[in-house]
């Protein structure tokens, strides 16, 4: 009997600015092969993964000396159209192959962002009808959402120490502390209400305790697919 072709794996981390998911997903790039042997994986991160046209974008989005004051529908416009680049260049045709495909924030933080971070209420519809869209190009492939939660004084402390070491911050990174405050209570809401599937680990304590909570839900998935 022919085997049928394993179905892909589509991962999305998520957080809040400080939550530290560039971290993790470094430690997961490391100890891949060790971890989870067998699965083949390809890491990327939004916005700008998949193409040249998608970190243009992202370029637009986060760098433009007026990007910080662009309106709403604008940043959300902007992360959308990368986002369906990166689907089409990078995210379908690895899943189409039986990979394992994580990224680094997907459409959860155009959710806690651009809808509810900027006071954009007037989005949410077209967030829907977005998240939709995604859904269907994702296809059969399993799509699993993890949320990594931090207190907004550590994640305020985190960007305060990146800002000295990588001197890199965008626009989103030097918001009051009121935004970082909001997104976190979407990312929660996106997990309650809009995605009652995403999973929610603490991301509070240092990164090996993080890490070990983060491999645990993965194998978890790999195995449930």
């Amino acid at each position: 009997m022919t085997q049928e072709p394993r179905k892909g794996v589509f991962i999305a981390i998520e957080g809040g600015d400080g939550a530290g998911k560039t971290d993790q997903i470094r430690l997961l790039q490391e100890r891949w092969e060790s971890l989870f042997t067998g699965w083949n994986v390809v890491f990327t991160k939004e916005p700008g993964g998949g193409s040249v046209f998608s970190h243009d974008i992202r370029q637009l989005a986060l760098n433009h000396e007026d990007a910080g004051s662009a309106e709403p529908g604008t940043l959300f416009g902007l992360m959308t159209a990368s986002r369906f680049e990166h689907l089409g260049k990078l995210i379908t045709p690895h899943l189409a192959k039986g990979d394992v495909v994580i990224c680094d924030r997907f459409e959860a933080s155009t959710y806690a962002y651009q809808v509810k971070g900027m006071g954009a209420d007037y989005l949410r519809g077209s967030y829907l009808e977005h998240r939709a869209s995604v859904r269907a190009l994702l296809g059969e492939h399993a799509y699993r959402t993890i949320v990594l939660d931090v207190d907004p004084d550590v994640a305020m402390g985190r960007l305060a120490a990146r800002k000295l070491r990588q001197g890199d911050q965008n626009h989103f990174d030097l918001r009051p502390r009121v935004f970082h405050e909001t997104v976190r209570e979407a990312l929660k809401e996106y997990c309650s209400t809009i995605n009652p599937t995403a999973i929610r680990i603490d991301g509070n304590p240092g990164p090996e305790e993080v890490h070990s909570l983060l491999e645990e839900q993965i194998r978890l998935i790999l195995a449930n697919k």
